[in-house]
Order: C-alpha cells, then sequence, then structure tokens
C-alpha cells in the first residue's frame, strides 16, 4: 500500500514545484467596458466596449473629458473639465468580467474635491457619480482603491486539482491489477478435496 501513496506525493511536489505563483495583479488582465452616464441612469453620453487591462490601457472619454488608467489594484480618473453639473447622475461607469469586485474606496491621494463623491460598485461594476455639483482644479485626479479577485481559476489551482484526478486514476488502476492478481479464478478449487483411496476388501 506504501507505492501509491508514494506516487501520489512525488505528484503533488511536482505539481506544486511547476505551477506558477498566483498572480497578486487583480485588474490586469480583466475585462472592462465604460460608459459615461449623464444627465441620469438611463442616459449614455459616450461608451467603449469590452478591452482588456493592462498597464497601459488608457480610456480616453472625449464626452465629459475625463481619462482613465489602471493598475493592478486601481482606477486613476483624471478630470481635464474640473468642474461637473449636478444631475442626478454625472460620471462613469466601469463593467468588468474575469474578476470579481469585493471593495471600492478613494484614496486619500485624490484631490480634495472628490471626496464628496461616493463610489457605488456591485461584483462587476463600479460607478463614479460626480452629480453633486463636484468642482475640482483642472487636471486633478481621483484614484480608486480597488479590492477584488480573479473570477478565473488560477493556474496552480487547475494544476493541482489535475494532478489529484491522475493519481485517483492511478491509485484505482493499481488497486484493479493487485486485484486480479490475488483473487483466484472461479471454480479453480472447488473440486479439490482430500479423498482417500479406497481398499478393495
Amino acid at each position: 500500500m506504501r507505492k501509491p501513496f508514494l506516487i501520489l506525493a512525488t505528484l503533488g511536489v511536482v505539481a506544486l514545484s511547476a505551477a506558477p505563483p498566483a498572480k497578486a495583479d487583480h485588474l490586469i488582465g480583466a475585462q472592462v467596458s465604460y460608459k459615461y452616464l449623464f444627465p441620469d441612469t438611463s442616459t449614455v453620453g459616450f461608451s467603449i466596449g469590452p478591452q482588456t487591462i493592462s498597464s497601459s490601457t488608457s480610456i480616453a472619454d472625449p464626452f465629459s473629458e475625463l481619462i482613465t488608467t489602471f493598475t493592478s489594484t486601481e482606477i486613476i480618473i483624471t478630470s481635464l473639465p474640473g468642474g461637473f453639473a449636478p444631475d442626478p447622475f454625472n460620471g462613469p461607469q466601469y463593467l468588468f468580467s474575469g474578476v470579481t469586485i469585493s471593495g471600492v474606496s478613494i484614496d486619500p491621494a485624490s484631490a480634495a474635491g472628490f471626496f464628496a463623491t461616493v463610489p457605488t460598485f456591485t461584483a462587476n461594476q463600479i460607478s463614479v457619480n460626480f452629480g453633486g455639483g463636484v468642482s475640482v482644479p483642472f487636471g486633478s485626479t481621483l484614484i480608486l482603491d480597488v479590492t477584488s479577485s480573479s473570477a478565473v481559476p488560477e493556474p496552480a489551482s487547475l494544476t493541482l486539482i489535475g494532478t489529484g484526478l491522475l493519481g485517483l486514476q492511478i491509485l484505482r488502476r493499481i488497486r484493479r491489477v493487485r486485484t486480479l492478481r490475488i483473487a483466484p479464478k472461479r471454480g479453480k478449487f472447488l473440486n479439490l478435496r482430500f479423498r482417500p483411496e479406497s481398499r478393495e476388501s
């Protein structure tokens, strides 16, 4: 019984050493779609379809004059106009796929005028409403700190799952072969009994 467990242990060590480490870049590699909603959430002033986020991704919105860039854990919004009209909704909306959003907050390094803004989010969407009459200097930045997790299993997890399934299959085959070798064929020993020779009197 020791050999199957040694095989499984060896496969596990190989998988752990070969699997790449889990990535910390949650937003990088995800997909994002952009909309600017004004003057309410049902009116789209500008939109951009899905694109893969990288460290060089930049969304330039000519309608609102906002520029959005990304890091692994931040959304950086640069405002060129500086002021926003007080409407029911006046701001950008980001729709994500391939990542799960679990938290959004305003980074302390953001321009002071943005702290009156309250970003809202769901598992795959972040919205920022400047409709409260936000006023900031030209070129000010709002930095959103985003907590997220990958919605797709990491390569290391997939490797370990595959190794486990392979190990179970090998273990089943080993047990099957042993059973076939040890078990006697039916009827092979049924008629073998000790019978003393009869003597004629």
